[in-house]
């Protein structure tokens, strides 16, 4: 596993103004998703669509963070907005990404850690089966085996897996760790795999990316 940072700035983003791009979204749909009676939107931190064209969506239990709470954070939507699964209920903190991989199967990530939860990357099957879990739970650290805010992750085609933060962690299917170095806090998220596995850091400041191949 290769892991490469090539860092660019995005001037002509920064000069563009936002009001001056064409709008794609002509309609608004009010309360597309259908939760379940009493439940309310919290904060949504990750969203995802698999090969059924199915909506995942990774939101912190009603609120902004899922500490103490009982409700279910991964939702799975048909394009109608009707609810067809949920799971994950009292396992997150601060829930902070999604990704759908090319099997179908769910990653997230936990960004702060809290009571022996939290500070992981967890993959799941379509049924909520945990497959695979990366980091110590609860536990922050720079070690291979631990997370420090890990804020997103991506899956390559070949299975190999990266997410984000004060470093951003490759780990191969075959579990060695890698690191690309990142500036400290700056990371927020990670996205963009491509034919070619090249994926985008999206930094806090500057309109910064750092482009990296896994």
């Amino acid at each position: 596993m290769l892991l490469l940072s090539l860092a660019f700035v995005g001037r002509a983003a920064a000069q563009t103004a936002p009001d001056s791009l064409p709008d794609p979204y002509t309609k608004t749909i009010e309360r597309w998703a259908k939760l379940p009676e009493g439940r309310v939107w919290g904060s949504a931190a990750g969203i995802s669509v698999d090969s059924k064209g199915d909506i995942w969506i990774f939101e912190r239990c009603s609120a902004n963070s899922c500490a103490g709470s009982d409700e279910s954070p991964i939702l799975e939507f048909d394009p109608s907005g009707r609810l067809l699964t949920s799971f994950g209920a009292g396992m997150f903190i601060f829930p902070h990404s999604l990704f759908v991989d090319k099997d179908d199967n769910i990653w997230v990530s936990d960004a702060t850690g809290q009571d022996g939860k939290g500070q992981q990357v967890i993959e799941f099957s379509p049924q909520g089966k945990i497959l695979l879990t990366l980091g110590k739970a609860g536990v922050a650290g720079d070690g291979p085996d631990t997370f420090n805010r890990p804020s997103g992750v991506v899956v390559a085609q070949d299975g190999d897996a990266g997410s984000p933060r004060e470093r951003a962690q490759g780990v191969a299917q075959s579990g060695e760790s890698r690191w690309i170095e990142v500036r400290k806090n700056a990371d927020h998220q990670i996205g963009g795999v491509d034919s070619f596995d090249l994926f985008l850091h999206m930094l806090r400041d500057g309109f910064r990316f750092d482009h990296s191949a896994l």
